[in-house]
């Protein structure tokens, strides 16, 4: 499939709020290391204050644990995430499963950026070497069951200046 096209149906599958995920093969890039947010991204958005570390919003669906990164300050860059997803009623669908950056005035996609150098098995996600600027940061995390109930969840910190 030419790369416009598999794009456009990428482009087209998101905007209708179909998870990508289960068709992303891990790649051999995760020791590189890759750019959550770029710096100019960073630069753009509009900054809020910080409250906790992490803060449910809707709880239905599985329960996410953020086993790292641990904490909300004074994190370094490259950051891992490895994000479990434990069942309530039912278990976790991957496919659903979306990351989002707080950039102030909207929430920017980042789904793909992290899964394209993430290693995905069963109801876990572990991704190494997200590249942050320093700073303040905040993703939502959200998920669905296989009978429908969402999960999501803010995590809140800062990236420390080297």
């Amino acid at each position: 499939m030419p790369v416009s096209l598999r794009l456009t149906l990428n482009s087209m599958a998101l905007a209708a709020g179909i998870g990508l995920l289960s068709c992303v093969l891990p790649s051999n890039g995760a020791a590189d290391g890759y750019d959550l947010l770029t710096a100019e991204e960073y630069a753009e958005r509009v900054a809020r204050p910080l409250t906790r570390t992490m803060t449910p919003i809707a709880e239905e669906g599985p329960e996410i644990i953020v086993h790292t990164p641990q904490g909300s300050e004074g994190l370094r860059s490259p950051l891992d995430f490895d994000v479990e997803f434990r069942p309530r009623r039912a278990a976790p669908d991957m496919r659903t499963l979306k990351l989002e950056y707080d950039l102030g005035l909207f929430w920017k996609d980042v789904t793909r950026r992290m899964a394209d150098h993430a290693e995905i098995t069963d109801n876990r996600i572990v991704s190494r070497g997200a590249e942050l600027p320093a700073g303040e940061h905040r993703l939502r995390m959200s998920i669905s069951d296989q009978v429908g109930k969402t999960t999501s969840t803010e995590i809140a910190f800062t990236i420390a200046e080297d």
